[in-house]
């Protein structure tokens, strides 16, 4: 028999329908079905690394049934090599851990796109989603539904707990721990980072996070914040309250912040006069923007109506005039606010719109953004 090393695969699945025991992955959609218990008893024998003759051995199946068995397991991706294991599970080069955001992005549109799904089947059946078995699966949709959650709420945790050794590492690599000087934060960096400050955003910036989770940083820690269309893409007013509110507990006394965000009321403007001129201008910046749209359509997508769900972290939840930014602002705790220009900031250091490419964009002899500062 073979000697080659397998085990199982760290997201093999298995359920029971039927009287039968059926085996996926997270990976691979193809299944196998298994009328014959030991097929577990076969499984648990390659939690760790084991050969055949060894697995065979403990498990009391003739080699030609454990064989049928490893065949089909092989097929499905539920049994591997080991060294296929620690391939799949190393991330130390760049193109492994560009290759994992890839898809973890293709994860994330699949499950919105299913959670919205879901949620409306739900509310569409209403009483008749709820009979004692579902003939398909053997298992009511409603055990289904709480199975499901289970998985989610437990995965949820998961993911929580790694934040803070994540966020450790990056303070650590960028010597952000006691330095003895106040920071530069840019939040939403994107691709445009300055130098000498932190420029924080999703992966892969250079410090990498959801800022919704909080800043790592001590309280009063920061001299400057600055950032440019980052606001719009939070809900108002919970997630755009609380982030305001972190922004406000890390700035210093004598800190300040400098936000641009879209300037809606602009957007209004040229809705209401039916300039149409306006709305084809700014395609010449947002190249991505469809070109066969009416005025309300550019409108509303601009101020953050309707977005697909598995796009809504990178579009809009929410447009901003400064009436309303000012009201968020004053909420969240500043004290002094503002209104401002491109690259007009009264500080010298915040005069960095033009990391921006978004925030210098025009239309005639105005920008299409609005520019406000804050302090504690």
């Amino acid at each position: 028999m073979c000697m080659e090393r397998n085990v199982v695969a760290p997201d093999t699945l298995i359920r029971f329908k039927l009287g039968k025991i059926w085996v996926h992955t997270c990976s691979n959609r193809a299944h196998a079905c298994f009328a014959d218990v030991s097929v577990l008893s076969l499984l648990s024998e390659f939690a760790t690394p084991r050969t055949v003759n060894e697995a065979v051995a403990n498990c009391g199946l003739s080699g030609t049934q454990a064989m049928i068995f490893i065949n089909e397991l092989r097929r499905i991706g539920a049994l591997l090599p080991e060294d296929s294991r620690a391939n799949e599970v190393c991330y130390s080069s760049d193109r492994q851990a560009e290759r994992q955001a890839e898809l973890a992005g293709i994860h994330i549109s699949s499950l919105a796109n299913a959670a919205h799904q879901i949620a409306g089947d739900l509310m569409a059946f209403g009483p008749a989603i709820h009979p004692p078995v579902a003939e398909e699966s053997g298992v009511s949709i409603l055990a289904r539904l709480e199975a499901l959650i289970a998985a989610m709420d437990a995965l949820k945790s998961e993911l929580q707990e790694r934040r803070g050794a994540f966020l450790s590492r990056q303070m650590q690599q960028l010597a952000l721990r006691d330095t003895g000087r106040l920071l530069k934060l840019n939040i939403g960096a994107g691709k445009h980072t300055l130098d000498s400050w932190v420029n924080i955003d999703v992966f892969p910036a250079e410090f990498a996070m959801d800022v919704r989770w909080g800043f790592p940083f001590a309280d009063g820690s920061a001299e400057y914040v600055f950032l440019s269309h980052t606001l719009e893409h939070l809900y108002y007013p919970d997630e755009a309250l609380s982030f305001l509110k972190e922004v406000r507990r890390v700035l210093s006394p004598s800190g300040r912040v400098r936000i641009v965000v879209p300037d809606v009321e602009k957007c209004i403007q040229a809705y209401v006069q039916k300039d149409e001129d306006f709305y084809a201008s700014r395609r010449k910046t947002w190249t991505w923007w469809p070109s066969a749209e009416t005025r309300l359509e550019g409108f509303l997508a601009y101020a953050g109506a309707g977005p697909s769900p598995d796009s809504f972290f990178d579009s809009h939840k929410f447009g901003y005039d400064f009436e309303t930014l000012t009201l968020l602002l004053e909420r969240s705790g500043f004290g002094t606010l503002e209104r401002s220009e491109y690259m007009a900031s009264s500080d010298p250091v915040l005069r960095i719109d033009n990391a921006s490419l978004v925030a210098g964009a025009m239309y005639r002899d105005k920008y299409y953004s609005l520019f406000v500062e804050a302090t504690p």
